[in-house]
């Protein structure tokens, strides 16, 4: 820091529980649990998961800080079905949601004295207190709930009654607890339809799971034989603006979005649920699989044979998820959360070319297709955390290494030699110091390099530019840096409507033919609040289009500016405006009000004297290493050490004041009794200074 004589000097102490300091690498092995985990399902609420799995004659709910750790908390029976007889036998697949301030749990089992299946319902006061049984819902199995942008919720389900087939269906809901007339089945009834890898050993539609992604709900469904290793994901897609209950808004996917994988050993992929990591930045899929050890796709156990499996999922450019393959039992993967940040790399001397993998060789490329195969996650070094090491964004628990002087991206096998050979120092860029190059940890003076578009781990010798990368955040996967200046590649929008992606005169590609109502969507973290300046790399014949930069779902507007006539499509110059900006994690859009342009990229820099419409400048804290303690009466407390008068404010990720501006008192220390767990920014702003600080609150 270089700003004035009068620098806040800022000890921050966090005593509610316990203290993050540092972030420390952190890595678990799939699968969770070596028992049987059928049709699993986590939420995250208020700093934790809960997880509920098919058990016995009883429901659980297992609460843990962290995803990789619920498989082995503590769990905690919150209804048994013989105390409360609304079933006959074990209940399946049971489901905790959390609606308008209350929780529910969605479960199944038998009418008493009948073999008819039933979706009951059951409430609760906290996730892991006793339910209450409250309605028998409908006939079938496998309940969850879509709530849509309008609040208006509905129950999917699989319904099997009055000798329909197992399809899945939809239909309003009055209350949590009660159905409204009438119902939908998007499952196409004519098996006829239906694809082989959903009904070859059963025909079978179940488990259906919602995920909203910025204007669109996929519906993730399982498919075939749950007993076999057949058993895989389905997805339909609706438009969240179309009608839900129609059935033609529901469009299937002709193609298993995950399946087996005998080269993993994981078989019988399916009843999946989804979550997020705890920063909100990461998508992760949780499902249960089976043990193919032998990869002949004989399974003896069946049912008694599904483990939980969870690994970080990706998105394809057109919006859609992109699950992957199950990773192989036994591998290091990387924690949900973990210290890291997304990237794309940049070859320095061929500027349209990234860092990617292609069949697990490391490669150099443009045009890279699907771009997950390009985008890495920097982590902390799996040998030294004060180096680096790469795992793959689509094949999590996989990382770049070398091995026989060739750069491959192979699984985490947890040994020593694995560890150093995945493991690079960051150095300045050998060739452009605005860079980096990456130096093997236990070869010094050999740096990953590319060569004939291959990697290597070799000395570059007189072609340092071949070893020298920049690094380009990425926000398909929403993993972003808060440097000076951000750079997003327009073609790496979460998602669009109405535009496509060709390659660019500049190198690498843009997006193109940006008509009227067109859009794409980007995640994006800003550590302040203020003015930014929004610049934008464009191409026009004509001119006239305009650009409307705003929040995603398009409120609030940020501002707008009109592309100027550049003399064609591949013709670029750069275009620029101020915006005023909330801080933190969110979603921006591109909105083309009129049409007529292409986009290669667009950049945010913070406005100096301009952050949140102050004159005082824009400054960043640097990560704090010591802290002091204060011990309890301090709980829910944070104490700052101030050498003047300052104002503090509190804002979460989405830049939403949560603690108002409040003078502070040395005496009494800032009250944070009101802030549930998650990350939160604070700005401690004098008269002529103003810095900010992260604030991870743990109770």
């Amino acid at each position: 820091m270089k700003k004035t004589a009068h620098l806040i000097a800022l000890w921050l102490a966090i005593f509610v529980g316990s203290v993050s300091v540092k972030a420390q690498q952190c890595s678990f092995t799939n699968p969770l649990s070596p028992n049987s985990h059928a049709d699993p399902f986590v939420t995250f609420h208020e700093g934790f998961y809960y997880y509920t799995f098919t058990t016995g004659l009883h429901v659980e709910v297992r609460k843990s800080a962290t995803l990789e750790g619920i498989a082995a908390a503590e769990p905690i029976g919150v209804w048994r079905s013989w105390e409360e007889p609304a079933i006959d036998g074990p209940p399946w697949a049971p489901e905790l949601h959390y609606i308008n301030g209350k929780w529910y749990i969605y479960t199944t089992g038998k009418v008493p004295g009948s073999d008819e299946m039933r979706v009951i319902v059951l409430e609760g006061d906290s996730p892991q207190s006793q339910f209450r049984y409250v309605a028998n819902l409908a006939g079938g199995i496998d309940a969850t709930i879509l709530k849509h942008t309008n609040g208006q919720l509905y129950m999917v389900w699989m319904r099997n009654e009055a000798g329909s087939l197992t399809n899945i269906t939809i239909a309003p809901m009055t209350s949590p607890t009660s159905l409204g007339q009438g119902w939908t089945q998007i499952s196409e009834p004519n098996i006829d339809l239906w694809y082989n890898w959903e009904k070859s050993h059963q025909v079978c539609n179940e488990g259906p799971q919602i995920i909203h992604r910025n204007g669109k709900f996929f519906l993730t469904y399982s498919a075939n034989a749950s007993w076999t290793e057949h058993y895989c994901l389905g997805m339909f897609t609706c438009d969240d603006k179309a009608n839900v209950m129609d059935r033609n808004s529901w469009v299937k996917s002709p193609t298993p979005i995950f399946q087996k994988s005998y080269e993993n050993g994981v078989v019988g992929v399916g009843h999946a649920s989804f979550t997020t990591s705890p920063d909100g930045k990461e998508d992760w899929i949780l499902f249960h699989g089976m043990d193919d050890s032998n990869g002949d796709g004989i399974i003896e156990t069946g049912w008694e044979n599904r483990h939980p499996f969870v690994q970080r999922i990706s998105w394809h450019n057109d919006g859609t998820p992109n699950i992957g393959i199950p990773q192989p039992g036994g591998i290091q993967m990387t924690c949900a959360g973990g210290a890291g940040e997304f990237v794309r790399l940049q070859s320095a001397n061929f500027p349209d070319r990234y860092i990617r993998h292609s069949e697990s060789r490391g490669r150099l490329d443009a045009g890279v297709n699907p771009l997950g195969d390009g985008q890495f996650k920097m982590v902390p070094g799996l040998a030294d955390p004060n180096a680096v090491s790469l795992e793959s964004v689509n094949f999590p628990g996989h990382f770049l290494r070398h091995r026989n002087g060739e750069v491959w991206m192979d699984p985490n096998y947890g040994d020593n030699l694995y560890k150093n050979d995945a493991t690079w120092w960051v150095r300045p860029g050998l060739s452009n110091a605005a860079g980096m190059s990456f130096e093997s940890y236990n070869f010094p003076g050999n740096f990953i390099r590319h060569r004939g578009s291959l990697l290597y781990s070799e000395n570059p010798g007189g072609l340092p530019a071949d070893a020298t990368f920049f690094k380009i955040a990425t926000s398909v996967n929403g993993g972003l840096s808060s440097g000076n200046t951000l750079l997003v590649e327009a073609e790496n929008y979460n998602f669009m409507s109405g535009i496509q992606i060709e390659g660019c005169s500049e190198g690498g590609q843009n997006v193109g033919w940006i008509e009227a109502d067109d859009w794409m969507v980007y995640d994006v973290l800003l550590p302040v609040a203020g003015d930014y300046t929004v610049e934008y790399r464009v191409a026009s014949p004509n001119g006239g289009g305009v650009i409307e930069f705003e929040k995603a779902g398009g409120a609030p507007d940020y501002g707008t500016i009109t592309v100027p006539t550049t003399g064609g499509w591949q013709n670029w110059t750069t275009i620029s405006h101020q915006v005023n900006l909330p801080a933190g994690q969110q979603q921006v859009a591109i909105h083309a009000l009129s049409n007529g342009y292409n986009l290669n990229w667009f950049k945010l820099t913070p406005v100096a004297n301009g952050a949140a419409n102050s004159k005082v400048a824009y400054e960043q804290v640097e990560a704090i290493e010591e802290l002091t303690l204060y011990p309890n009466p301090g709980k829910d407390v944070v104490y700052l050490q101030l050498s003047k008068e300052a104002t503090v404010t509190i804002r979460d990720v989405q830049g939403k004041i949560v603690v108002k501006p409040t003078v502070y008192n040395s005496e009494t220390g800032l009250d944070i009794s009101s802030l549930d767990n998650g990350m939160y920014f604070m700005v401690i702003e004098t008269d002529d200074t103003r810095v900010s600080q992260k604030l991870v609150v743990k109770k």
